[in-house]
């Protein structure tokens, strides 16, 4: 029960923290429309005084509307996250925005307290028992019995009239056929001991090894995480030079459109990022049961 009980909230962690990412790439889409929308205003006036052209307008509502569908994309994934969530856990998420949850000391301790770990114990003290039990069945069972009566004759079986009789003494039974089949019963039970210990140790292992993979990964994300500012602050900068540079009719709006979409990746990639790191940490608090 306590292993499938695992199982359930590794399901609901991966889907937890997919609800969260699309919930910030929703809010990072609608940022991007309004975005859109203010260049899109911007070149209709530069239109209107002649220093753009029709074409250049139809260019950016393109990109506004590309961004609308993808929108609607967005919102699918994240009922559907929603959804298979509530199924799990019995809680709606409809309409709710997830609070993001602070990233975890990756210093606490890594002792493993798996719930298969004590079900391994539970499968060896059972084994163990199961020797007792054999053990117990070799040795001779004693017991006393005491047999009483009242009846014509007696217990003298030479005197004609009613008398109270009884009969007591010790009974002593061993079953020596189990001595045959002793052999092959601890035998039987070695093999479970040993099989339980082997299953154990595998288990232990890809544990251990789960968990140097999740290090990696939160190593990994962290290191995109810090590379990902830098390039959204570049990103940001170059954008806005743009900007600067459409104004003065120094570039074309297919120019600035390219970077305002290279910033809008810089800071999806952020995003996709921050959620691994959390899903990472998370995961590996989950894995040694911490």
């Amino acid at each position: 029960m306590d292993s499938e009980l695992y199982a359930l909230n590794e399901r609901v962690n991966r889907l937890f923290f997919g609800c969260l990412l699309q919930d910030e790439l929703i809010r990072r889409n609608e940022l991007l429309q309004k975005e859109w929308q203010i260049n899109l205003d911007r070149i209709e006036a530069m239109t209107e005084n002649g220093t753009a052209n029709l074409s250049d307008c139809e260019s950016v509502e393109v990109e506004l509307l590309n961004a609308r569908q993808k929108a609607v994309e967005l919102e699918a994934s994240r009922a559907a996250f929603g959804q298979m969530l509530a199924a799990l856990t019995g809680l709606s998420v409809e309409g709710i925005v997830l609070e993001m949850p602070p990233l975890p000391n990756n210093n606490f301790s890594v002792e493993i307290n798996r719930p298969e770990l004590r079900a391994f114990e539970a499968q060896s003290a059972l084994a163990e028992a199961r020797n007792r039990q054999i053990d117990a069945g070799l040795m001779p069972r004693a017991g006393a019995f005491v047999q009483g009566g009242y009846g014509r004759p007696g217990l003298n079986m030479l005197e004609d009239g009613f008398g109270a009789f009884y009969v007591a003494g010790l009974r002593l039974s061993w079953n020596i056929g189990k001595l045959y089949t002793l052999k092959s019963d601890r035998s039987k039970v070695g093999i479970a001991l040993k099989e339980i210990d082997a299953r154990r140790e595998t288990f232990l292992f890809n544990t251990r090894l789960q968990l140097l993979q999740e290090d990696t990964e939160i190593h990994k994300t962290q290191a995109l995480v810090q590379s990902d500012e830098d390039i959204i602050r570049l990103r940001t900068r170059l954008k806005e030079a743009a900007e600067a540079k459409l104004a003065n009719g120094v570039i074309s709006v297919t120019d600035l459109i390219r970077e305002i979409n290279a910033e809008d990746m810089a800071r999806q990639s952020v995003a996709v990022h921050r959620i691994q790191q959390l899903m990472a940490a998370y995961a590996k608090r989950l894995t040694v049961n911490d």
